[in-house]
Formats: C-alpha cells, structure tokens, sequence
C-alpha cells in the first residue's frame, strides 16, 4: 500500500517544565547570556516582550543536562529548540525495541553501526532520540560527535501511545533534515510503516507492510515484517 501524507502540521508533545531553582540556575551557567530578556510562567521560559517559548540551542541543552537540570526527572530530548518530556517506556515498546536490535546485529553484522535511544543530531536546536538509529560505521564510534543526518542511513520508532506525535512532530523534523528512510513501527495497527524521499516536512511516499510482507530496506537485506510485528496473536 502506497500512499502520501500531506498533514504534518500537528504536535502532540508534552513540555517540560522548569522550577523556579531550575530557572535561576539556566541564569547561572548563561544560558540567557546574549539574549532578549525572559521570564518563567507556569513553568515554561517565555520571552519577556514577544510572549513566545524561549528556544534552546543543542549547546544550551547539554550544559544543562552538565549543570543537572534534569537528574532525577522525566527523560527529554530537544525538539525545535523546545525540552519535551518523552513517554514512559511500556513492555510491549521496549520488547520490539530489543528484538529489532538482536535482529539488526545478527543480520548486519559490522557493516553498520545501531543506536538505540541515542541522540542524533539534526539541526543546532534539535537532538531527538528516535528508538534506533542505522549509522554508517565510524572508527570512533561517534565518541566525538552525535551522529548528524549524515551519517544516518535509517531511523526506527517504535510507536504505541507515541504514534500521533511521531507522526506529526517527529516525521517532519526527520524530513526536513533529510533522513531518506524513516520507519515507524505501529504497535497499535500492527503494522510497519516505511517513510522514504523527504521533500520539505514530509515523506513523499510511505508504504505499509503487515505481518505478511516482506519488507525490503537501503540496507542491502529484506526483513520478514513478521520477525518485528511480535505481540501473540488476540
């Protein structure tokens, strides 16, 4: 099944939010230096006279994650420059998500490297954590950098109570940097769904595979759609 998504326009994120001790300390390390002038509003820093969020580049973002700002906290990943709270973990996402590594390691070898919930990152104010990523294989093993779109060969998310927002925050940010294979496993249709050929913020082409497909990658191998669609039969 072919088809085109045109709707990219919805983000379905929850934000983190930041206490007052959060706040003043983003003011210490100078996170604010340089720029207009801010305030914290029910846990949200807006900028003072325009009334919009305040935007934190990938450098702000890990002197804060240096500072402390959110040991101890929900987990969270950058997105258009915006801290969001990622979901909880359920067994059924974290199973799939161990099944097509063990999967990816047996088949490919040492011919790709594959980060699971690592960050990647794709512009100077997002660094998402998509479930796994394929990356051409580096000596370094990306210990100086975050691998950058490119050096991405595949992204995979898992998606369960995650789906609304990967298709609609997630899938546009991955367009829009270029990543030219995209797939979300659905948990909730059973079905895998391959995104290809980004033009602007979106996928040009998608095809969805079910639990009798083969499905064919950019990776030199075809994987029974079956080997990753794993929840029992109701």
């Amino acid at each position: 099944m072919i088809w085109n998504d045109s709707d990219t326009s919805t983000s379905l994120t929850k934000k983190f939010r930041f206490t007052t001790k959060d706040y003043y300390k983003l003011g210490e390390i100078g996170i604010f230096d340089g720029k207009p002038r801010v305030e914290l509003l029910d846990g949200i820093i807006y900028y003072k006279h325009i009334g919009e969020p305040f935007r934190f580049s990938s450098a702000d973002y890990y002197r804060m994650g240096d500072a402390g700002i959110f040991s101890g906290k929900q987990r969270v990943e950058l997105i258009n420059g915006e801290i969001i709270i990622m979901s909880p973990v359920n067994s059924p996402h974290a199973s799939t998500v161990k099944t097509i590594s063990r999967l990816l390691h047996k088949l490919l070898g040492e011919n790709f490297l594959i980060g699971v919930q690592d960050p990647v990152d794709l512009f100077k104010d997002s660094d998402p954590e998509p479930d796994l990523s394929i990356l051409k294989s580096r000596a370094d093993n990306y210990y100086t950098a975050h691998p950058t779109p490119d050096d991405i060969v595949l992204l995979i998310e898992v998606a369960d109570s995650t789906l609304q927002s990967d298709r609609k925050t997630k899938l546009p940010l991955y367009a829009e940097a270029g990543i030219e294979v995209v797939w979300i496993v659905n948990l909730q249709d059973q079905q895998v769904e391959v995104y290809q050929t980004p033009v602007a913020q979106r996928y040009k082409t998608i095809n969805i595979y079910t639990k009798e497909d083969e499905i064919p990658t950019n990776l030199g191998i075809t994987l029974a759609a079956a080997s990753i669609l794993i929840a029992p039969a109701s």
